[in-house]
């Protein structure tokens, strides 16, 4: 069962709790409200403050404690990292990520300098540090968002250019708002770089635009489309428009399929992406070189045998992508093209999988993607840094989790945008972590919770609590062995100090879901049918010596698993799987007094009961059942007297199962997989 303290720090939006972030496990969680009796039907809301640098698991966190302004989570993870969000800006010597920048809770595809130590972003994101920032957002150089400016698409941002104070988008848009009101822009737009505003640009596209750049007087742009000017004129992929009336200009390549790079040199535009032929039939893959002033494509020609993604250039061309060939000549993602001959340059790399973006400040060359390989056999994941002449990558290894997408250098920083939600690294913590409640860091307590009971299922931590003397956290879980070699099944305890592993050994034989201290005792409901060893027959819930974890003569008689304990007033209530409780029906719910007697409290629920948690004199119950009561409606949460069992009026009816509840100043939290 999740606390309230640490529900404290469930985080809005996308987002849930940092800490708690894989606790979805990749379903369809939302945490709703719940005040009173009645079902506030708003989108996630929270009155909490959400501390941005909390960390992040790696899996799913199963539950939770918070002791001596500590927090402990346990679960499947085996690495948690500071969060950072998917926009994040690094010191090009250390690497080390800013975590005084604004988080961007959505990800970043393109990303450009203001000029002034800032930057603009675009992508697929709602937030922006505390600001509401649909798709689009300026960062200024005192590392705040920029409050004045403001417009937004309606879809994903995937382009972005900056002229004499303009800033063009390109995407899969068709609706820009602006200062000065809302407006249609199919896929390209331009905003005022100051105010916001959007300007009277309007070129048309009809599918999608990947790729913008600016030289002179023009936008050029490389996308999926094939026409321009609100159907009225042919551009196939790749279009050159004025960039003062958004009026199409004479030029057209005529790209036979998508363009999703461009660079521009002087006289020069390349293009990269999936396209095999230009000017109608003349071949070229995936990469092409046309002159600006005039319809024809320049002889070179370097012949790239699959996608190219990314160009930027330095006295060589420098592309990336999913090839491994260029011309003749074997080059992995990244290559360096001589800009006359059209060869491969010495200059390799070797990446592992895709490049999404290069980008080049002095003599380093930055390079993101899906990869986690350079060099051949050097460890980078995601992001890396290459001499320019030696294609050597350098020590700078920033550790991103997941895709970069875009990145852009100013100055001593480069900032980088993707799909990732931390750099810097994982940090090993096998299935129970602690950290500092008000900080967020991470602390050295790490009892190592290993061992793989039954290949190919995981070990995991589902239950965590701590005993009266604060000296002791008990855990239960899947695992057959804790710090590194101490064989310990399905339940241990941990000094609360060091991590060392107690002698305290109940040795379950199956999965503990459910932890619960009484006095001199530790109740452990889960999967199990045998503890100490199989000395003692005990299905689904037992009570041990919370100091020698010796089994306490008592059997509840269950038939099938307990999913969750809660203690009240000198009473235990039980939910779970099971039909009956010490000899006596009891369908999913059960209570009985700290002697072990069973109480007449008796709901009766149809189907399994994952969660409880009481306020007051009342109980709350979730879990995947339709009826208690025997007839009573109650669809996977219902709220019954805690002495007489009598189903509440309360009747949130959420559409799918409850699978846990908190409750934080007379408000109750419920997670599942309902909508």
């Amino acid at each position: 069962m999740i606390n309230a303290e640490f529900l404290s720090k469930l985080r809005r939006g996308n987002y849930i709790s940092n800490a708690m972030k894989r606790y979805l496990k990749f379903e369809l969680w939302i945490f709703v409200l719940f005040s009173g009796v009645l079902l506030n039907t708003s989108n996630s809301v929270y009155s909490q403050t959400v501390d941005d640098n909390f960390y992040i698991a790696d899996s799913t966190v199963w539950c939770s404690v918070v002791l001596n302004n500590t927090l402990y989570i346990g679960g499947d993870f085996q690495n948690v990292a500071p969060f950072t969000g998917r926009g994040v800006a690094l010191n090009t010597t250390t690497g080390v990520y800013d975590n005084t920048m604004p988080k961007v809770n959505g990800e970043v595809y393109a990303v450009i300098p203001d000029g002034s130590g800032g930057w603009y972003i675009g992508g697929n994101f709602t937030k922006v540090g505390s600001y509401d920032r649909d798709n689009l957002a300026h960062i200024k150089s005192n590392k705040t968002v920029d409050g004045d400016w403001n417009p937004s698409t309606n879809r994903p941002v995937f382009a972005l250019a900056i002229s004499n104070n303009i800033v063009y988008v390109g995407g899969s848009f068709y609706l820009v708002t602006g200062t000065n009101g809302t407006t249609g822009r199919m896929r390209l737009a331009s905003f005022d770089a100051t105010s916001g505003a959007f300007t009277s640009w309007d070129p048309y596209a009809d599918g999608y635009v990947y790729a913008l750049a600016v030289s002179g007087d023009n936008v050029y742009a490389g996308g999926a489309f094939t026409k321009l000017d609100y159907g009225n004129v042919d551009r196939n992929r790749l279009a050159s428009i004025d960039a003062t009336t958004g009026n199409i200009t004479d030029w057209d390549p005529n790209v036979n399929n998508t363009v999703l790079a461009l660079a521009i040199t002087d006289t020069i535009v390349y293009a990269g992406g999936t396209f095999t032929s230009v000017n109608g039939s003349i071949t070229r893959n995936r990469l092409a070189a046309f002159y600006t002033t005039r319809n024809t494509v320049k002889d070179w020609n370097p012949n790239v045998n699959d996608t190219v993604r990314t160009i930027t250039f330095d006295n060589d061309l420098f592309i990336g992508g999913a090839f491994t060939d260029v011309g003749a000549t074997t080059r992995n993602r990244i290559a360096a093209i001589d800009t006359s001959t059209g060869d491969a340059t010495a200059w390799n790399p070797n990446i592992n999988t895709t490049v999404f973006s290069i980008t080049i400040s002095g003599t380093t060359v930055y390079a993101g993607g899906t990869f986690k390989m350079v060099n051949g056999s050097i460890a980078r994941n995601k992001i890396a840094a290459f001499n320019i002449s030696t294609g050597t990558a350098t020590s700078w290894d920033p550790d991103a989790n997941n895709t970069v997408y875009s990145i852009a250098v100013s100055g001593t920083t480069v900032y980088i945008g993707g799909a990732f939600n931390s750099v810097n690294g994982l940090i090993t913590r096998n299935h129970l972590a602690a950290f500092d409640a008000t900080t967020g860091e991470l602390k050295s307590w790490n009892p190592n919770i290993n061992g793989i009971p039954n290949p190919p299922l995981i070990p995991s931590v589902h239950a965590v609590t701590f005993a009266a003397n604060n000296e002791t956290i008990f855990v239960g879980g899947w695992f057959n062995s804790v710090n590194d070699t101490v064989t310990r099944n399905n339940l241990a305890a941990f000094d609360l100090i060091d991590g060392t592993v107690k002698d305290w050994n109940p040795d379950a034989n199956g999965e503990v879901r459910a932890l619960l201290i009484s006095g001199e005792k530790i109740f452990a409901g889960g999967d199990f049918t045998t503890i100490n060893g199989g000395l003692f027959s005990q299905k689904g819930l037992a009570a041990f010596d919370i100091v020698n974890g010796t089994a306490i003569d008592w059997n509840a008689g269950l038939n099938s698993s307990v999913r969750a304990l809660v203690l009240a007033r000198n009473t235990i209530y039980v939910g779970g799987d099971f039909t009956n409780f010490l000899g006596n029906p009891r369908n999913r719910l059960a209570a009985f007094d700290t002697s072990g007697m069973l109480t007449n409290w008796n709901p009766n629920a149809n189907n399994t009961v994952r969660a409880l948690r009481i306020l007051g004199n009342r109980i709350f119950v979730g879990g995947e059942f339709t009826q208690v009561n025997g007839s009573e409606t109650r669809n996977n949460l219902a709220a019954f007297d805690t002495s007489t069992g009598i189903v509440t009026s309360w009747n949130p009816n959420p559409s799918e199962l409850v699978r846990a509840l908190s409750s934080a100043g007379g408000t109750l939290y419920a997670g599942g997989n309902f909508i």
